[in-house]
């Protein structure tokens, strides 16, 4: 089981998965992936995994009408019944898109990464400090080699504040296996580094989530109708 954005629980359909270990560094991140079976990952599923979530904060993206939508939203979940609001953020942003990463670093920094602008796949990366008011968004300008653009990638960010990213789909419609790792370091700089070892075979679509220091990764796309499955999950 997996949680997903809203605090509910999403079945893995597959009966494998994907897990990487990873230690934050000087160097942004080390990671090394090894292939673990699903009764493994079930059996040894700590509570942590299962954490309340308290406000879902949504940048939707899709087509719709032939525009695509560029608002953000929250929806706040302490109340009895639940309420979206829609988020007043001052100055230009990651602009519309759909098929793009966002996720909320240290508990902080909500971030949003690639997708596609309806004429190509993108590569920029953007952040929001929640913490600073009036909220603006910031065009990051990471340090080392990052991701190429791309659309429909997967990312989850640890307890400690590394982001890691990984799959996704090219400009040419190629699924990626490729994974980076994002930090932020003390002085302010944003760093990828790409994640050394074996990765899951190339996936687009598909769901992460980080265990501790594991994040285990399941099904997806291939393209073409084709969809994961177990045996070329371990490709």
């Amino acid at each position: 089981m997996a949680p997903n954005l809203c605090g509910k629980y999403a079945s893995f359909q597959a009966h494998s998965t994907w897990r990487a270990t990873v230690t934050k560094s000087r160097t942004c991140c080390n990671c090394c992936w090894y292939y673990g079976s699903h009764s493994e990952f079930e059996d040894g599923l700590p509570s942590e995994v299962y954490p309340v979530f308290l406000l879902l904060i949504c940048y939707p993206g899709g087509i719709a009408l032939l525009f695509i939508c560029r608002d953000l939203h929250v929806l706040d979940l302490t109340q009895q019944r639940p309420r979206w609001h829609r988020v007043v953020v001052q100055g230009p942003g990651p602009g519309p898109r759909y098929g793009h990463v966002m996720a909320l670093v240290g508990q902080r920094f909500l971030l949003a990464i690639g997708g596609n602008d309806g004429k190509r796949p993108l590569a920029d990366v953007w952040a929001l400090d929640t913490a600073a008011k009036p909220y603006e968004w910031r065009k990051l300008e990471p340090e080392g080699e990052g991701p190429p653009p791309c659309m429909y990638a997967t990312a989850s960010a640890r307890s400690d504040g590394l982001l890691l990213l990984c799959g996704g789909r090219d400009a040419n419609s190629v699924p990626l296996s490729s994974a980076y790792g994002l930090a932020k370091h003390r002085d302010g700089r944003w760093e990828w580094a790409i994640a050394p070892g074996v990765s899951p075979s190339p996936r687009y679509q598909h769901a992460a989530v980080f265990v501790n220091a594991r994040l285990h990764v399941s099904g997806g796309a291939l393209g073409g109708g084709r969809m994961v499955e177990d045996s070329s999950s371990v490709a």
